[in-house]
């Protein structure tokens, strides 16, 4: 179990990237704040926002000194930021949080708990908010395997952010992991589902545990004003091209020599799957739809 006690240095590190998320960003701050867990510092990077966000963080710098915060001068991409957070903090673990989710109180304790020996990713459960703070959905929880090779397959065909509601990528890692494998690296390789190609990197390394007993929560679908359109959305959910080349570097990451060919021969039954539980949820929508009760839209998911 990862150590709870309050040291010189905190044994947790929370980095929040932070750009234009005026409308979300004080709830997500107040749920970090108010984590039962001891021993964590937070970190913001606003990543040059032109809303409210730096006068809404500044006001929370002011009342708690577990926070510091940073103003980029100009903007860095998500990754980017992302990367910048981690080099940044000082825990021997390191979670990050995105600007519109909230948590469960315990959920940092319960997770530090979890960080066993042979886990590099530890993980919750996931609830999707409507309007109101309505709860819409409670996505099944992933189980991993201990074996590297049979977890190694498992990632492959997992389906992140679509299967399981949001990504392991916002548990809480070792820090070390994240150092040795930077996220702005892997979105060179694709700025598509860069977050599932990272944990399938980090996750061939270490157990990725998961808890069912805390909760992190997403917030469902675009404002209107940042909707794709139509034809963006028929290329993402109907025939899915975007992820094509996301699906060609697993080969490239698989960490057994051996895989990798494997992997690429496996890559067309990875897309052809993907298109159908694309298109299955689509007509689930649809039907729901002309009933009368709207499915929500996870396309930002």
């Amino acid at each position: 179990m990862a150590d709870a006690g309050v040291g010189s240095h905190p044994a947790l590190s929370i980095g929040l990237a932070v750009y234009n998320g005026q409308r979300f960003v004080a709830r997500a701050l107040d749920s970090l704040l108010a984590q039962s867990f001891p021993n964590y510092e937070l970190i913001i990077s606003d990543d040059a926002s032109t809303d409210r966000s730096n006068e809404i963080c500044r006001s929370y710098v002011a009342r708690d000194a577990r926070i510091r915060y940073i103003r980029q001068p100009s903007n860095l991409g998500m990754y980017r930021n992302f990367d910048f957070l981690v080099n940044e903090s000082r825990g021997s673990f390191y979670m990050w949080a995105a600007q519109d989710d909230e948590w469960d109180p315990d959920w940092c304790k319960v997770l530090m708990e979890n960080m066993t020996e042979d886990a590099i990713i530890s993980f919750g459960h996931v609830k999707l908010l409507g309007p109101a703070r309505s709860i819409l959905q409670l996505y099944k929880r992933p189980q991993f395997s201990k074996n590297e090779i049979r977890r190694t397959f498992q990632l492959f065909f997992q389906d992140f952010p679509w299967s399981i509601g949001s990504s392991p990528i916002y548990g809480i890692c070792r820090r070390q992991s994240i150092l040795d494998c930077p996220i702005s690296k892997i979105e060179k390789l694709s700025r598509d589902s860069t977050d599932s190609l990272w944990v399938f990197t980090v996750g061939q390394r270490g157990h990725i545990l998961t808890d069912d007993r805390v909760y992190h929560y997403k917030h469902a679908g675009y404002p209107k004003s940042n909707r794709p359109r139509i034809l963006q959305r028929i290329r993402e959910q109907v025939v899915v091209l975007h992820q094509v080349r996301m699906l060609t570097c697993f080969p490239l990451l698989a960490r057994r020599w051996w895989l990798r060919p494997v992997f690429a021969l496996l890559t067309p039954v990875r897309y052809l799957i993907r298109v159908c539980v694309s298109n299955i949820g689509l007509i689930r929508k649809v039907i729901a739809r002309a009933q009368g009760s709207p499915l929500p839209d996870r396309s930002s998911r």
